[in-house]
């Protein structure tokens, strides 16, 4: 009995610190809030050897790999993601912010294509796929795009940023400088040097 009590003793402190992957996948979100991106990684590798086919621990140690800027890493881990649930946009979407980060403009647009089909009701995908348009110097179509960003929330203050931006390349100035004033109401500080030199009355 003894020799018994003393076998449990010695087992006791490894069931008190034996994390499931649950808890490490908590862990690395509360990190991730805290902004720890490095500890939220190690945080998300270990659950992820626990619990290899969760598709939601590979999603976040992806996005938290671009929050490190380490694109390429990020993109492995959200498409093992994507291959375990092939139905949740959000995965793209997350592939599609890594591939515009490497200025694989191609593939993001093929990308947010793809995710529209699966979920139409998402204005960071428009939002995105108006970054490409900008670049491209396509400012009608990526006007087209930020109209629905805004039209699904019309509280994302960057679509109003970038819109104005798109409306002046398009000489629509009156549009722009709207578009520039509504992006500060909403938080986009940015806008303030646009409308000291482009709305001046």
């Amino acid at each position: 009995m003894k020799k018994y009590y003393f076998v449990l003793l010695c087992c006791l402190p490894l069931a008190i610190f034996a994390q499931t992957a649950k808890d490490l996948f908590e862990q690395g979100k509360q990190a991730q809030t805290q902004q720890d991106y490095e500890k939220a990684v190690q945080f998300f590798e270990k659950a992820a050897k626990l619990d290899k086919k969760n598709p939601e621990i590979h999603a976040q140690w992806g996005w938290t790999l671009i929050k490190l800027t380490k694109y390429g890493k990020a993109l492995g881990n959200l498409k093992v993601a994507q291959k375990i649930n092939q139905k949740e946009a959000r995965y793209i979407y997350y592939q599609a912010v890594a591939l515009d980060s490497m200025r694989r403009e191609r593939e993001v647009i093929e990308a947010t294509n793809k995710a529209l089909k699966l979920e139409s009701n998402m204005p960071e995908m428009y939002v995105l796929r108006a970054n490409i348009y900008i670049r491209k110097k396509d400012y009608n179509t990526a006007i087209a795009n930020l109209n629905k960003a805004i039209e699904l929330d019309a509280k994302s203050g960057l679509a109003y940023l970038k819109r104005a931006y798109a409306r002046y390349r398009v000489v629509d100035s009156s549009g722009a400088c709207s578009d520039w004033r509504k992006a500060q109401s909403l938080g986009q500080d940015e806008a303030q040097k646009y409308i000291e030199q482009y709305c001046k009355e």
